[in-house]
């Protein structure tokens, strides 16, 4: 009996370890590749919303700039190293403009030894964006 409980515990800690949520808040530089030959970059922007890290998951406000000026908005949500992002363009105009997330969060250091966090994103645009899929990789500002 006391071996059961010992390896629920332990098992019940890696849980807890696997699912500790990581503050990302930040900026960071992207590089947008897409199915549709588009490249592009663009900055975004993670702001803490209403997080609990003890609890596991970190929720965050987004905003992405795009080089052209394009100013999308949204909501992110993060459980250990998963966050996903659903977004959509502020011009009034591009109501079909609107696109989700899924990225994967790593944690490097750079050409200087400083550390990093890397966003590798795969998403998808919506009508606007002729539904095509892409890949997107952000490195964090220092």
């Amino acid at each position: 009996m006391k071996k059961l409980l010992v390896i629920a515990l332990l098992a019940a800690a890696n849980i807890a370890i696997a699912t500790q949520a990581v503050n990302i808040a930040g900026t960071y530089n992207c590089s947008v590749h897409s199915n549709t030959n588009f490249h592009s970059t663009v900055t975004y922007t993670l702001d803490k919303n209403n997080t609990d890290f003890s609890k596991g998951y970190s929720a965050y406000s987004f905003k992405g700039l795009s080089e052209s000026g394009t100013i999308y908005q949204g909501q992110a949500i993060a459980n250990g190293s998963n966050l996903a992002i659903y977004y959509k363009n502020l011009d009034p105009t591009k109501t079909n403009d609107y696109g989700i997330e899924i990225v994967t969060v790593t944690h490097n250091f750079d050409s200087q030894d400083r550390p990093v966090t890397i966003l590798r994103n795969i998403g998808y645009g919506a009508p606007f964006n002729r539904n095509s899929t892409f890949q997107i990789t952000c490195i964090s500002k220092n």
